[in-house]
């Protein structure tokens, strides 16, 4: 050392020993990097998926949930009560990591808010959704021009709470109809329909497919003479939203969540179920034992393509 600086020259033999020291660093920095960048075990990691309550999207997350702990090891998940918009702006910005029932076309305007931060699965339903205004089958009604509209109730949704949306005024007042009820949520709603159901009263409420109400109430979906429910009653899909960086976060969630499709009869008969059982998880394990291969299928898909990274 001279002049209180120390000096950069080393000997031969230290010289060396110090290259082939950094050098073994370097690697084993690499070597950290590598394993970094790779995805976490399925069995460490925790799953967020946003439900607003519509039933057919708390059904499809309780069998995510059961098939992803139980059958692909993978670690918790936790199914969240969230409103729409809520949904769509938690996955964008990586809250949660998926929302299951998106709606197509009634939702296509929150959807759109958020694509380029999201990624939108195919549909999870065979063919096509469907939904209107719809009447117990005992008012012997499909043409809601026929409606009696002095006693005739229609039962509506909030618009930020309904999976179709808001009731288009025009259709109500073409038919003359009015929203007299309008509920916060659909569980709300339905609670009103299975009331004025079994007392034999006549009213109109917002039906949608796949929904347990299908198979529990005999009713008529309203038809549109008129053309002003349009909005509402065009042949839809239902979709899974999930985070832009799933398939590299998470690949066993990404994966199985691809690969799940049912039939609207598939759909509606696990929401069935799960209302049938004491309590959610007894119920998906009811619907599994009465889809063995459908469910082996989606399972085997998962690990397959979590395993190929794609």
């Amino acid at each position: 050392m001279r002049d209180g600086k120390p000096s950069n020259r080393l000997t031969a033999p230290a010289g060396l020993a110090a290259v082939f020291f950094a050098a073994l660093l370097i690697a084993l920095a690499g070597c950290g990097s590598s394993e970094a960048s790779r995805p976490a075990d399925a069995s460490d990691l925790k799953l967020k998926i946003g439900y607003v309550g519509w039933g057919e999207d708390l059904a499809v997350a309780q069998l995510t949930k059961v098939l992803l702990e139980e059958r692909l090891d993978h670690g918790e998940v936790e199914l969240r009560r969230v409103g729409i918009r809520e949904a769509y702006q938690d996955v964008a910005s990586k809250k949660l990591d998926a929302f299951q029932s998106v709606r197509m076309p009634n939702q296509s305007a929150e959807f759109e808010r958020v694509a380029d931060r999201t990624a939108l699965f195919n549909s999870w339903i065979v063919g096509t959704t469907r939904a209107s205004l719809a009447v117990p089958a005992y008012m012997d009604v499909r043409n809601p021009e026929k409606l009696d509209t002095a006693v005739a109730q229609v039962l509506t949704i909030r618009p930020d709470a309904s999976p179709v949306g808001k009731i288009p005024s025009a259709a109500l007042s073409d038919y003359g109809l009015r929203a007299e009820r309008e509920y916060p949520d659909a569980p709300a709603m339905l609670d009103e329909v299975a009331q004025l159901y079994e007392e034999k009263k006549p009213f109109v409420f917002v039906a949608w497919t796949p929904h347990w109400l299908n198979e529990e109430y005999d009713i008529n979906y309203l038809e549109d003479p008129k053309g002003s429910l349009s909005d509402i009653t065009r042949p839809g899909s239902l979709h899974m939203l999930v985070r832009k960086d799933l398939v590299d976060k998470d690949p066993t969630a990404h994966a199985l969540m691809d690969a799940i499709v049912m039939t609207e009869t598939e759909a509606t008969n696990l929401q069935v179920s799960i209302r049938e059982a004491k309590n959610p998880e007894n119920g998906v394990h009811v619907w599994i034992d009465d889809n063995k291969k459908l469910v082996k299928d989606w399972v085997k898909s998962a690990r397959e393509r979590a395993a190929d990274g794609s």
